[in-house]
């Protein structure tokens, strides 16, 4: 699962199946639902086997500068 966040966080940017969202506060329900199925609806449509919603993404920018940092210890975890 990992390995997929990590791949998800590498887009930089939302596409038609993955969503980067704050969600600083709980998130809205209905929302959340619409979300999940405009989302499900895009991936079925490009044969996609499955649809993103990333919660707790405020800043890619920064994100992405601590991304290979991460990737960094996932692989010392590997090898211990």
């Amino acid at each position: 699962m990992r390995e997929t966040l990590i791949k998800l966080l590498k887009l930089s940017t939302e596409n038609e199946v993955v969503e980067f969202k704050e969600a600083k506060t709980q998130y809205n329900k209905d929302n959340l639902g619409e979300y999940f199925s405009a989302l499900s609806n895009e991936a079925n449509l490009k044969g996609q086997p499955n649809a993103w919603i990333i919660f707790g993404i405020k800043n890619m920018e920064n994100l992405l500068l601590n991304l290979k940092d991460l990737e960094l210890k996932m692989k010392m975890e590997k090898i211990m």
